[in-house]
């Protein structure tokens, strides 16, 4: 038998934590302007990240937080504990052994320093894996100290120490961290040690007098970051009445106008105290001027009424519970403050009073008799003015005062017309009752005051102020007299100035001499127009003013908008209808009972008639009031006046719908005459309203494109489904000649005609119609060709010349040439040549061709010729060459023709080339040589030639072709057309000018000059101007507002201001919420170097956060060199008229190797305060050269037609209408000067002299001049010269 043994393993250890470190938090931070009531409820009022300190059950949610409050008197404590103000600065580096670290602190102020170091971990593991702590040491110097800090223990993760020194050296001085220890090199042992920061703490002792404050103290225990920290405070004491008890909210006795300083959230004393107080309010702005205290008495006592909350309790009707933390404009935080309890501020000539809308007593009266003879004037409010459903944005205290929103709607309405939503913010509020109420009392308003009414009186428009509530006894609405004024007055007996309707027991109602209205009962009717009162009626006198109110008539009550005085002392007073049912519908639910202001019994009113036009037609919309709504129906009457005649169109009968939609209908005036109908048949009264029906079309432009033409349109406003439109043409104006192309729906407005060449021309018509035939008139015509620019029509044919085999064989044969007239390389091709012709000539032997040599000589003539053909078949090829010499006793003659014959059947093409010299006995000497291409193909002959010519009075140089063009860099194969002739047009590609080698001396803009093209944005697509690009960063599809370029009549140069087919730009985004957003149009515009130029523009916004210009000026290879802007427009800067825009300028020197400027209007993201975005106006960009001294732009200029100079070009050869922005040069004769491309490549001087050059610095190229024609070598070395050769 055996045995074993056995062993046991190692387990690691590990040694527990340390410890961990923490940091503290101490935070002083303004609650508001003193003095406060303070905290609601002590600590349980103070939240860090929406957690109160305590809980109201006096438990504690944070153990380790201090927090101690002023609220803001004159002579408030010092904060304790809160006496110091600390900047932290932010080190975050690892301390090495070799590497100490530094600082400077240079504030003299600074009394205490505390840093913050420590290690990123600290342990160290034996063989055995067991784990233990470690210790690090870090010595501190400040001046001549030496602190030492010696960190031990295990810490897996950063541990931070705090280490505070006082006395320091004067400053600035040093502050250097060392590590005592060598660096750790094992896994084994984690030291790292690192400095976090340091804070400079300078000894304070402010007490924030008139400020209210809270200084907080926490740790690291609960946040991992700062948390938002949040008080429920009662607010800043304000001034209210002695007898005013804001807690119970009640009123003791009678007030005396006098007033005592008290916590109070009713909005009335909160405005009152903002108005009166010269610390942070506008006390010191009204002066001695005095606020109406006891208009705000009454308005205060209202608001503390209490009303339902909606949740089967109560609650003061107004409240107001706001912490306004920005600067704004006074009148907007009155009008806020005034929003919450419905009213608005005015000056009455003595004081500033405050006009509510509440039911309350009118204070004076207006009939037929008082007021001007013209009577009154009613409009109604359109529809889509009456929303039916409101969005009413709040700050709910039930949860934690965060934003809330409540929907207020009228399910009816929805019904009836469709939604229509209104959104607003309650300024204050923090009651969802409260919010409910103001969005009831919105609905309401817009619901049942939709009439207002106009009139002009004489002096009794002085009577009352704007917000006043008056009485109109219109005679003419009511149906019947119901106001008038008094003839005279015997005890209770009264005599009127017109037969009424009077009843016993109606209310005769007057105003007496303290312009108080007095009612009193009719107790008889004695005749038609004298009355027996029960009572006498005291105060009042002869020519008074006198109403009826019956059961079933009374007068209407209005509130006064606007009085405004006319010249000759009357007074025109606009006012709204005012329903006092109002509050106790929005503040006990009541229901709304209508009350009659016409004596029509069984008759129905029709009201709130709207016209608008729609996909559909032109829609008629109206309400109406009846006792029973089941039985009613509608006639509508419409008539139509055309050519000063009027007649009835069309009627429509016993509609049982508020709205009826015409379509369809032909040109003319319009007016619908709506009217209610009974149950028997009995009519309202009508009520009208007018309308046009014009299918003419106002703006249509054309643009030229590409062998194309684009047109486009406006639709007439009334164009509906169902109409289209006519597009005619002709090639004269004539529209009998014209003929139709086309026929669009709608809403097409564009449409694009294509296929169209250079020397086609057209005059345009068009006319819009409807499915029932009705026609509008044509426009007038409108001329359109195809674009003629020939920077465009060379990009478009670069490509295409490269391809083309013709194109490519011309390039190389180019190529060949130039490397055949330079070089030693010559004789080497001149040898190839002569063998490649002996191989023809054997070819020739082999396969039947013919190889011909005629020589003759004689004392007066010599002539050579060779001849070398080859034929297979159909196939002919041949190389003719002739030299003749001839001398005659007048005259000498040499001449040399070479000629190159291709065929194959009928197609044949020949090169040819004449060189001939003449000089005889009179003096008359010539010399001529040719070049000429020929093809023959399918009948048409094309040829293209070139001739030079000299003889003893002038020199020529002739070329014969359908297209003419001059290439640029031929040797890489990246061919640029540079000049061409085309269908008798002649095009010079501008960017490949040399910037400055035309000149302003030369051609200038208008002495000043707009280097855009097209600065009046005429003829935009989608909202771009042509010749403009659109520019858009950052910007979601949905988001993307309008884009309009148009002649706006409310914004930018106004109706009146704008030039022919003058436009501004008017784009418009929605927030994004990205700064980087930004969007706008640019252009190109080439540049001199090293000259000075400025850039202007017109421009406003809405909304936006910054507006600006940008350039980018670019180099030859598209580089950018430059970047500026201009300072933001500023924010909501308006453009209504060129004297209200906001002209943004920058002013730029181009470096030495610029050669273009790109310019960019650009608006950036909406900055929020408008919910529907944000908008950019631009009009009339101008870019001009300046000086260096230049600190304004000139004048604003249009770009267009050029000055002529110093005699640079003859008069008449180049007119006016020639020469525009861009467009292509069409002058039969230019003469004088100099031409320069390619900077000496091509270049023709003042004396005839023609170079082509391969090398513009020296002669190598081809010369011409009156005389010779000369070809140099790259070395310089003459190779060719035809002429004279002496």
């Amino acid at each position: 038998m055996g045995g074993g043994g056995g062993g046991g393993g190692h387990t690691p250890y590990e040694a527990p934590e340390t410890g961990r470190s923490k940091q503290a938090v101490k935070i002083v931070e303004i609650i508001s302007e003193g003095e406060i009531k303070g905290l609601v409820n002590g600590v349980q009022s103070v939240f860090l990240d929406n957690t109160p300190i305590q809980n109201k059950d006096g438990t504690w949610n944070f153990s380790n937080v201090e927090a101690e409050g002023r609220i803001g008197i004159q002579d408030q404590d010092i904060l304790e504990g809160f006496n110091t103000s600390e900047k932290e600065v932010s080190v975050g580096t690892q301390v090495r052994k070799n590497t100490p670290l530094t600082r400077t602190v240079s504030d003299p102020k600074v009394s205490r320093l505390r840093l913050t170091l420590g290690v990123q971990s600290l342990f160290q593991q034996n063989d055995q894996g067991d784990t233990h702590g470690a210790s690090v040491t870090l010595n501190i110097f400040i001046g001549a100290r030496v602190i030492q800090l010696t960190i031990s223990g295990k810490y897996s993760s950063q541990y931070l120490r705090q280490i505070e020194i006082d006395n320091l050296p004067p400053a600035p001085f040093i502050v250097r961290v060392e590590r005592v220890e060598t660096d750790s090199i094992s896994q084994r042992l984690q030291n790292n040690t690192i400095w976090a920061s340091y804070t400079e703490i300078i000894e304070t002792q402010l007490a924030y007098p008139n400020t209210a404050l809270v200084g907080i103290k926490f740790d690291s225990d609960y946040f991992s970051a700062i948390p938002n920290r949040t008080y429920e405070v009662y607010g800043i004491i304000v001034q209210v009445p002695s007898n005013y008890d804001p807690q119970t909210r009640t009123y003791t006795g009678i007030g005396d106008g006098t007033f005592k300083a008290a916590w109070s959230d009713n909005p009335a004393w909160v405005l009152y105290d903002l108005l009166k107080n010269k610390r942070y309010g506008f006390g010191r702005r009204i002066g001695d001027f005095a606020v109406d205290k006891w208009a705000l008495y009454n308005i205060a006592r209202y608001c503390d009424q209490l009303v339902d909350d909606g949740f089967g309790g109560k609650e003061p009707r107004f409240t107001c519970n706001a912490w306004s933390t920005e600067q704004r404009q006074a009148y907007d935080v009155i009008n806020d403050i005034c929003s919450i309890f419905r009213a608005m501020l005015v000056w009455n000539g003595r004081e500033f009073t405050v006009i509510q809308d509440r039911p309350t007593d009118p204070v004076w009266t207006y009939t037929n008799a008082n007021v001007d003879k013209e009577g009154f004037t009613y409009s109604y409010s359109a529809m889509k003015a009456r929303h039916n459903k409101i969005h009413v944005e709040y700050a709910n205290a039930q949860n934690n005062y965060e934003k809330d929103v409540i929907c207020v709607s009228d399910d009816d309405l929805i019904r009836r017309y469709g939604l229509n939503v209104k959104k607003v913010t309650a300024f204050g509020c923090t009651s969802r009752g409260q919010a409910y109420r103001t969005g009831r009392w919105i609905l309401e308003t817009e619901k049942l005051e939709t009439r207002t009414v106009t009139f002009t009186v004489g002096a009794e428009g002085l009577m009352h102020v704007p917000g006043d509530i008056i009485l109109v006894a219109d005679n003419d609405y009511a149906g019947t007299q119901i106001g008038g004024r008094v003839l005279s007055v015997e005890q209770n007996t009264v005599t009127i100035d017109r037969e009424t309707q009077f009843k016993a027991g109606d209310k005769f109602m007057f105003y007496n001499q303290a312009a108080e209205v007095v009612s009193v009962k009719v107790a008889e009717v004695l005749t038609g127009n004298k009355l027996r009162l029960e009572v006498p009626p005291a105060g009042l006198t002869e020519y008074g003013v006198w109403l009826r109110h019956g059961d079933k008539i009374q007068p209407q009550l209005y509130r006064a908008l606007s009085i405004k005085e006319d010249r000759n002392g009357k007074y025109t007073i606009t006012a709204i209808q005012h329903e006092p049912q109002k509050e106790a519908i929005v503040d006990s639910g009541a229901h709304f009972e209508p009350v009659s202001f016409s004596e029509t019994p069984e008759r129905y009113r029709i009201q709130n008639v709207d016209v608008a036009v729609t996909d559909g037609g032109v829609k008629l919309t109206f309400d109406y009031f009846a006792k029973n709504e089941s039985i009613v129906k509608y006639q509508v009457k419409l008539y139509r006046t055309f050519d000063g005649k009027t007649s009835l169109y069309k009627v429509y009968d016993d509609l049982t719908t508020t709205s009826i939609t015409f379509a369809g209908l032909p040109n003319g005036s319009y007016t619908a005459e709506i009217r209610a109908k009974n149950g028997v048949g009995q009519l309202s009264d009508p009520v009208t309203r007018t309308f046009e029906i014009n299918l003419d079309i106002k703006r249509f432009v054309t643009k030229s494109l590409l062998f194309a033409i684009e047109l486009d349109w406006d639709l007439p406003k009334t164009a509906a489904v169902g109409n289209y439109t006519e597009v005619w043409r002709s090639t004269t104006n004539d529209i009998s000649k014209a003929v139709k192309v086309a026929t669009l729906p709608y809403p097409q407005n564009n449409y694009i005609m294509s296929g169209v060449s250079l020397n086609e021309q057209y005059y345009f018509w068009l006319r819009c119609g409807d499915k029932n035939d009705n026609k509008g008139e044509f426009t007038a015509a409108v001329f359109g060709e195809a674009d003629h620019n020939p920077d465009n029509l060379l990009n478009a044919l670069e490509g295409k010349i490269t391809k083309s085999q013709l194109g490519q064989e011309l390039i190389n044969s180019i190529k060949a040439d130039i490397n055949n007239a330079v070089g030693e390389e010559a004789k080497t091709r001149q040898t190839a040549v002569a063998g490649a012709l002996a191989q023809i000539a054997a070819q020739a032997q082999s396969s039947g061709t013919t190889i011909k040599n005629l020589e003759k000589a004689d004392q007066a003539q010599a002539e050579t010729i060779k001849t070398v053909t080859a034929k297979a078949e159909s196939a002919l090829s041949g190389i003719t060459a002739v030299r003749q010499a001839q001398a005659q006793s007048d005259k000498a003659n040499a001449q040399q023709i070479n000629a190159l014959t291709a065929k194959v059947g009928n197609a044949e093409s020949t090169v040819s080339q004449v060189s001939s010299a003449v000089a005889g006995l009179n003096g008359k000497v010539s010399s001529m040589h040719t070049i000429k291409t020929q093809a023959i193909a399918g009948g048409r002959t094309a040829v293209a030639g070139i001739a030079l010519g000299a003889n003893h009075e002038e020199s020529s140089v002739i070329v014969m072709a359908d297209k003419f063009g001059i290439v640029a860099n031929a040797n890489d194969g990246n061919v640029k057309p540079v000049f061409s002739v085309a269908d008798g047009q002649v095009g010079i590609r501008g960017d490949l000018v040399v910037a400055g080698s035309v000149t302003r001396d030369k051609l200038s803009s208008g002495g000043g000059g707009n280097l855009f093209y097209n600065p009046i944005f005429a003829n935009p697509t989608d909202g771009v101007p042509h010749g403009w690009t659109k520019f858009e960063e950052g910007l979601p599809d949905d988001k993307r507002g309008e884009r309009l370029c148009l002649q706006d009549p409310d914004y930018g140069l106004g109706k009146d201001g704008y030039l022919k087919n003058e436009n501004i730009l008017r784009w418009h985004n929605k927030l994004t919420g990205n700064v980087n957003t930004r969007c706008g149009i640019h252009q190109n515009v080439p540049v001199s170097a090293n000259k000075w130029y400025m850039v202007s523009a017109y421009m406003g916004n809405h909304s936006c956060s910054k507006v600006e210009i940008y350039i980018d000026v670019r180099g030859r290879n598209g580089e950018w060199l430059l970047h500026k802007t201009t300072p933001s427009v500023p924010k909501n800067k308006n453009f209504v008229g060129i004297n209200d825009a906001e002209r943004a300028f920058i002013k730029f020197q181009v470096p030495p190797n610029g050669v273009s400027v790109d310019v960019f209007f650009f608006f950036y993201d909406a900055d929020g305060s408008n919910a529907n975005g944000c908008w950019m106006f631009v009009g009339r960009p101008m870019l001009e050269e300046c000086t260096e001294h230049t600190t304004e732009p000139s004048p604003w200029q249009n770009a267009g037609l050029t000055e002529v100079h110093g005699g640079s070009i003859i008069a008449n050869t180049i007119r006016g209408d020639h020469i525009q922005a861009n467009q292509t040069l069409r002058a039969p004769i230019i003469q004088g000067g100099q031409l320069n491309i390619g900077d000496g490549r091509f270049a023709v001087n003042n004396q005839g002299l023609v170079s082509i050059r391969a090398n513009p610095k020296a002669n190598v190229g081809l010369n011409i001049n009156n005389e010779t024609i000369i070809v140099y070598d790259e070395r310089g070395v003459v190779r060719v010269k035809i002429g004279r050769l002496s």
